[in-house]
Order: structure tokens, then sequence, then C-alpha cells
């Protein structure tokens, strides 16, 4: 018998969006809420593209453009901008110190 574990997460319980450089694997975190803009390096100093063509460009609905988005950057192509994403939400049916304490 097969094991599988998922795990499904709404949009609004995404803690960080993480940038690991392809180089040398450090990382630079960023809150989606907080963030104007991307890194430009890695902590380390490794030049990040933002640019690299992905003939991706959407001017339909965030939703559509969300989804699009997603299937490109997917693309191991896509690496070629010298870092991968990561995103990070707190683990399912954990619950921070503070509101344990309430509960």
């Amino acid at each position: 018998m097969t094991r599988e574990h998922r795990i499904a997460f709404s949009l609004s319980e995404l803690n960080v969006v993480i940038f690991e450089c392809c180089t040398c694997k450090s990382r630079v975190a960023l809150s989606p809420d907080e963030a104007k803009e991307p890194p430009g390096r890695c902590p380390l100093g490794h030049e990040w593209d933002w640019n690299v063509d992905t003939n991706y460009q959407s001017t339909r609905s965030p939703f559509i453009g969300f989804l699009l988005a997603l299937r490109k950057l997917r693309d191991p192509l896509c690496e070629r901008m010298g870092f991968r994403i990561f995103l990070e939400i707190s683990e399912p049916g954990f619950k921070a110190d503070s509101q344990q304490d309430n509960a």
C-alpha cells in the first residue's frame, strides 16, 4: 500500500516567499504582504536576473494570470534567473504559542 501526504493551503496562509540562490543555496525570505520588489541578488552577492524572457505576458484577470504564471515558473528553464522560489506556510494544525495559551 502506498501512503501519500499532501498539504493544501489558502493563499491567506502564505507566510513567506523564499528565493534560493541556484549558485550557493543561500536564501532570502520576504513577506508577501510587505514585499515591494524582488531582491536583485542573494545574500552572498550572486546576481539574479528578473528580466529572463519567459514568453509570459498577461492582461487577464489576476486569477488567470496567477495560474499561467505558476505554470511558467515551474518550468526548469526559469532557473536561468539564478534562483528558485519556495512558499512557506505554518505547519497545518499548529497554532502559535500565544494562540495555544488562549485556547
